[in-house]
């Protein structure tokens, strides 16, 4: 199915977790999926479920212009990938942790990318956000990250009910991840209440959540037209995102603005990350001084 008519100087991506069933999804346009997909040019995907034995790229029906990049994991669970659904060269190779990420630099107009799918899973630790930090470091490009987070941000606005499992993520979640990082729909829409802004609803007990998510560096907000959660749910347990951004083609002086932009912007957060790093570990020496201390009056 060709993409609706609209602007030229729009890219328009979607992410969504698909529960599953890529090729039935794509292959067979079961349920019409392939033909909502159509209308996009970037599409990021988590649960896809694929493994090299069941994945078939000439089955996926997207356009000639179209390429699927995936990673792989097993038939019942993780799985991630990303289609680009238009015109674009790819800039070196992907980079990928199996199952979880998978992202790719490519040239659109241009313009320097880099898109991501990122499924977190909900057993996932801190490791996997330290693997990925350290994979795009020195990755410049328009940084567009796409997935299922598995975990609510904000308290007040992301979660309909407390929970203790919620709580604890949010804490763990890695604090660089969300220094270099914005989250878009947020940045968009930043007093929209869980009840317009869920992306994940559990029936049984009425809990709304938003997980899934878009993060960009913020010296490349400016490119964003618009973030939402469409209300058109397509069959799956998670609604879709959606962002837009500007697309005009880039001049090469531009170009180079934006690596250097990117390049300061690394050595500007790897400061910070060394300072922090520096000041909790005067903390935690400070606190076995104390400790030493107590045990030593103690004896006496």
């Amino acid at each position: 199915m060709a993409k609706a008519n609209r602007p030229t100087n729009e890219l328009k991506i979607i992410t969504i977790n698909i529960n599953g069933g890529f090729m039935r999804k794509f292959g067979k346009n079961e349920d019409g999926f392939l033909d909502f997909i159509n209308q996009y040019d970037v599409i990021m995907l988590q649960e896809t479920h694929l493994t090299i034995n069941n994945f078939k790229e000439e089955n996926v029906g997207i356009n000639p212009n179209g390429r699927t990049y995936p990673t792989f994991y097993s038939s019942r669970e993780r799985g991630v990938a990303i289609i680009i659904n238009t015109k674009h060269e790819l800039i070196g190779d992907s980079f990928f942790n199996d199952g979880n990420y998978i992202g790719v630099r490519v040239m659109i107009k241009n313009r320097l990318y880099i898109f991501v799918s990122f499924y977190y899973h909900q057993n996932e630790t801190n490791e996997l956000l330290s693997q990925f930090l350290d994979d795009i470091r020195y990755k410049h490009g328009v940084r567009v990250i796409g997935g299922d987070f598995n975990v609510t941000i904000k308290p007040g606005l992301d979660i309909k009910k407390h929970n203790k499992s919620h709580e604890k993520r949010r804490e763990t979640f890695n604090p660089v991840w969300l220094k270099r990082y914005k989250d878009v729909w947020r940045y968009k829409n930043p007093d929209v209440a869980i009840e317009k802004g869920w992306t994940k609803s559990t029936q049984h007990t009425g809990q709304l959540t938003r997980l899934d998510y878009f993060f960009m560096n913020k010296n490349h907000l400016s490119l964003v037209t618009n973030c939402e959660i469409p209300k058109d749910i397509l069959p799956t347990d998670h609604r879709a995102v959606q962002l837009i951004l500007t697309c005009d083609e880039q001049k090469k002086e531009e170009r180079n603005d934006d690596v250097k932009g990117g390049e300061m912007g690394d050595e500007k957060l790897e400061v910070e990350m060394v300072e922090e790093v520096k000041e909790k570990k005067e903390e935690e020496e400070t606190d076995e001084e104390k400790l030493s201390n107590l045990l030593e009056n103690l004896r006496f």
